[in-house]
């Protein structure tokens, strides 16, 4: 039960970011992520891995974070509905929230897939860059002027973070 939802409310927190994100609050998305990170390490009930999965949810977010900025300096993507309200080089704060978001799934949702390693990864390249498809349609995200190169760089990014997700969080278990 816990694993549907933590996918559920997966899907809840990234809505919540892309939407207030499309309609120009980017901190809606980061508060409810919040919420959604506080469920997720009251349901682990050793406070030695509570504590585990917090720094590594924090890590994966700051790693996200400056990935998609380097993705951002680069060119490949930016985030126009955002731009009015945050003038920092970094991604913005929903941003950061979805990666923090995703590092809730290997713990519950994504558990099966630790030892399928290269699924991870095609699911990884599949997914990464449906979600920033997705971000698009909603306005929040515009590839820039390669997209085919920034396509094939997310699906990349992706494939590769994805098992790497799911090796790290095997040490909280």
């Amino acid at each position: 039960m816990k694993n549907l939802a933590n996918f559920l409310l997966f899907q809840a927190g990234w809505f919540a970011c892309v939407g207030a994100a499309a309609e120009g609050h980017m901190w809606l998305g980061p508060i409810a992520v919040l919420a959604v990170v506080a469920l997720h390490l009251f349901w682990i009930t050793r406070p030695a891995e509570r504590r585990w999965e917090l720094g590594y949810i924090l890590a994966v977010g700051l790693v996200g974070m400056l990935a998609d900025t380097l993705l951002g300096a680069l060119g490949a993507t930016r985030y126009p509905t955002s731009e009015a309200e945050w003038s920092l080089a970094l991604a913005p704060p929903w941003i950061t929230a979805l990666w923090v978001l995703f590092a809730t799934l290997p713990h519950h949702s994504l558990g099966w897939l630790r030892s399928r390693k290269l699924l991870a990864a095609v699911l990884g390249a599949i997914g990464g860059p449906l979600s920033f498809l997705a971000g698009t349609r909603f306005g929040v995200v515009a590839v820039e002027d390669q997209p085919l190169l920034t396509w094939s760089a997310l699906a990349i990014e992706y494939a590769l973070v994805t098992p790497l997700l799911l090796h790290v969080s095997r040490r909280s278990q």
